[in-house]
Formats: C-alpha cells, sequence, structure tokens
C-alpha cells in the first residue's frame, strides 16, 4: 500500500513549500453565519497526517471553515528530500503558513484570522506559528502538547527511536504497544485501525522514507524547549492560548501540563477519562470545548 492509496475525506489539493510537495484541503462550512467563529486550522500530531482530524471535521465545519493538511513527512506529502529540511517547529511553522496563504488566495478559506489546533508536536507547530505570524493567528487551543522534561531513560528510548533504523527493524508488536500508549482505553477501535494501516503501509515503497522522516521529526523535537516558545508568545503577542488535556495522558504528564498553565496564565480544560488523544477518545466533547474557547474569544473582540 503506497500513502496516495489512503482514502482521505477531503478533496485533496497539493502546493509546494521549499521544494516539499504538501497535501491540504479544506473543509466548507455549514453554518448559516460563519461570522460567530474564526475558521480554523488543524495542525496533526508527530508522524500522523490530517486523518487524526478524521472524528472531528463535520462537527467542526457546522461551526466554521476547516483547512487541514498534512506536515512534511507525512500522510500524502513528501517524505523525502527538501521534506526533511523542514520538520523542525519553525520550518512547520512555514508550512503550515504557505498552506494558510495559498488557501486564502484560492478563495477557499476566508482572509480572517484562525484558531489553529494543534495536537501533541502539532501543538507546538502552532506555537511557532503563533509567534512566527500573531497577525494571522486569533487562538491558539493545544492539545496536549508534548514538552515536559524527560526521564533519563524514557530520552534515551526517543533517542533510539530517533534512528530510522531502529523504526525499520521494528515489529507490529511495536507499532501496536506505541498506538496503544496514546489511548486510555485500550480497546479503541482506532488503535486496531492504526494497526491495519501500518501492516499495509511496511510493504509499500513509502515506508523507508515515512520512518526517516519520523525519526528526523523526532530529532527536531528532542532540540526543541518548548516551554521558551510558550514565553516567547506570552510576552510578545496577543495571541489567546488555550490548553485541552486528557485527564489520563500517559505521554505527557497532565501535572505538568497544569503547571505550565497556571506558571503563563493559559486557560486549561481537561477532559476525563482519555488518554493523549483527546479528539479521538472523545471526539463530541472535545469539538465542543475547542468551538466554545474559540467562540469565546471572537465575541469578545480579543
Amino acid at each position: 500500500m503506497r500513502f496516495a492509496e489512503i482514502p482521505y475525506p477531503i478533496t485533496e489539493r497539493f502546493l509546494t513549500v521549499e521544494g516539499a510537495r504538501i497535501c491540504y484541503g479544506v473543509v466548507p462550512t455549514r453554518a448559516q453565519d460563519d461570522r460567530k467563529h474564526l475558521p480554523f486550522l488543524l495542525i496533526p500530531p508527530l508522524g500522523r497526517g490530517l486523518l487524526h482530524y478524521a472524528p472531528n471535521l463535520d462537527a467542526l465545519s457546522r461551526h466554521a471553515p476547516v483547512l487541514v493538511y498534512d506536515p512534511p513527512g507525512c500522510g500524502k506529502s513528501d517524505k523525502a528530500g527538501p521534506a526533511l529540511a523542514l520538520v523542525a517547529p519553525n520550518a512547520q511553522a512555514r508550512v503550515a503558513l504557505a498552506v494558510l496563504e495559498t488557501a486564502r488566495a484560492e478563495a477557499a478559506f476566508p482572509a480572517q484570522p484562525v484558531t489553529a489546533l494543534g495536537t501533541s508536536y502539532g501543538a507546538v507547530i502552532a506555537l511557532a506559528l503563533g509567534g512566527a505570524r500573531p497577525d494571522l493567528v486569533d487562538c491558539l487551543v493545544l492539545s496536549s502538547l508534548v514538552g515536559a522534561p524527560l526521564h533519563p531513560l524514557r530520552r534515551m528510548l526517543l533517542l533510539a527511536l530517533a534512528r530510522s533504523w531502529a523504526l525499520r527493524c521494528a515489529g507490529e508488536g511495536f507499532w501496536r504497544r506505541g498506538l496503544t500508549n496514546f489511548f486510555w482505553d485500550a480497546r479503541h477501535p482506532a488503535i486496531e485501525q492504526g494497526v491495519h494501516l501500518i501492516r499495509g503501509l511496511r510493504a509499500g515503497p513509502d515506508w523507508n522514507d515515512y520512518v526517516a522522516a519520523l525519526a528526523a521529526t523526532t530529532r527536531a523535537f528532542l532540540r526543541t524547549d518548548v516551554e521558551e516558545l510558550v514565553v516567547r508568545l506570552r510576552a510578545d503577542t496577543r495571541v489567546r492560548i488555550a490548553v485541552i488535556w486528557g485527564e489520563r495522558d500517559r505521554v505527557t504528564p497532565v501535572e505538568w501540563a497544569g503547571a505550565l498553565a497556571s506558571r503563563h496564565g493559559i486557560g486549561f480544560h481537561m477532559i476525563n477519562g482519555v488518554g493523549h488523544f483527546p479528539n479521538v477518545e472523545a471526539a463530541s466533547p472535545f469539538t465542543e470545548l475547542a468551538v466554545s474557547l474559540a467562540y469565546q474569544g471572537h465575541v469578545a473582540g480579543r
């Protein structure tokens, strides 16, 4: 199986950013008056493409237009060559900006500030985008932001996984355990769906490029000081920030998230009984909360 063969819930569009081909799509709003809400830009987690937000696209589009894309290194975007130079947060922010500007230029997306919603590493990219272009971002909704200090053993594990040969050698059990770690419900159907997808892709021609890009992105993340991004954004811009967390997140401790929010005056919102991907495990409560956060600031005029 190739990544290009995966069915997507959007009309696929492509643009080239610094030599890398990027896949994106727009979900038009079904709201009668979309001026009530800021349009959404969705930024997926590390290694996961825009399908990560499939459970949320329909509900979000009832309120506002939605722009979603595959970051370089995953999904139907390029995974080799110039794409490998675009995996660090600041470079990823340039990609997100190019996607946003292109969709606007094609009149497919409204020319107004967005609510940038990012999950995990996607939340780090959202922070970088908000810091680089605060004029284009009204609100950041950061779901399960990664960046907590790592235990030395965990850091050593991530450093090992930041080598493409290690990922190539990993068996199906490794990928299943990894996916399970993102969910509190070990029987959630998204786990088996992910394993099935990986099983098909491992036999395809894109696999080596994908794991190389995944390893490169992991290395870029390990070099990133996430709290510094938060400090810089809070000091220099009026971009609103809110954090959504799963109560049972096993990837990044909820205690760290609460302390981070408290230190920097960020709104903290927890969804009970879910793990690192609350938008998947609790799609309806998550979407309602994200819309509410965008709406509150919009009607208040920032």
